[in-house]
């Protein structure tokens, strides 16, 4: 339970205001490493990259971008306008796995910064969730985002499954 735990943190870090602030052109190990911060405090480490470049041909893990320490500079900066897959996680060896996988599209934030935009819109199961270990900006940025999902979503869907999505994006 703690791995999951520790992985739901990894989401807001990648996502949520507070850090997908990045200078232009800057190496991509450096957001690597942010994902990869509350499972290094507690010992863990996950030995995929956090995330790459998604192709528009079907091409999964098409460059020029990634979000990894086992690449050391891309072949081209990030840039507006790039889908990139965000997932974070950790596997034990023989026991068992978790990856929590968003798409996100790099937008311009500031003059001379980008940030992280979600386009996967599926709720997280809270239910999961130790609040304990979450900061209160991290909470934010998942009760935003279950509004962005209820907000969206639910137009689209008959009123059975509104209810079963309004109660999985219930605020924290």
């Amino acid at each position: 339970m703690l791995i999951w735990k520790l992985s739901v943190k990894q989401v807001p870090t990648l996502h949520g205001e507070f850090v997908t602030k990045y200078v232009k052109g800057r190496d991509f190990e450096v957001v690597d490493a942010l994902a990869r911060a509350p499972l290094w405090e507690q010992g863990y480490d996950y030995a995929h990259g956090t995330g790459h470049g998604v192709g528009y041909a079907l091409n999964v893990h098409e460059g020029p971008c990634n979000f990894s320490p086992k690449v050391t500079r891309a072949a081209e900066p990030l840039k507006a306008g790039i889908l990139m897959s965000v997932e974070p996680g950790v596997y034990l060896e023989g026991r068992f796995g978790i990856r929590l996988e968003n798409l996100c599209l790099v937008v311009p934030h500031a003059p001379g910064f980008l940030k992280l935009e979600t386009v996967t819109l599926a709720p997280f199961d809270t239910r999961a969730l130790d609040l304990s270990l979450m900061r209160d900006d991290e909470k934010d940025w998942l009760n935003a985002y279950h509004a962005r999902v209820l907000a969206v979503l639910s137009p689209l869907l008959p009123p059975e499954i509104v209810r079963w999505l309004t109660a999985r994006c219930a605020p924290v």
